[in-house]
């Protein structure tokens, strides 16, 4: 969602592959590419943090 959010032009690619498979299961590999603003290096460590936007003012027009 945030590849759609931050990217007014240029492109998002959607990479998807087979990883293992077998009788009863599949495991897929998604990786997402865009042009976007991305996230600053000092940001970058927090990504995955339970609730953290880097941007945090209550003004911001993404939501």
């Amino acid at each position: 969602a945030n590849a759609i959010k931050f990217t007014e032009q240029g492109e998002i690619v959607v990479h998807v592959s087979l990883e293992q498979k077998n009788a009863d299961n599949s495991v897929l590999h998604f990786a997402v590419s865009d042009t976007g603003i991305g996230i600053p290096v000092d940001q970058q460590s927090r990504l995955f943090d339970e609730f953290i936007q880097v941007e945090s003012s209550n003004t911001s027009p993404y939501g």
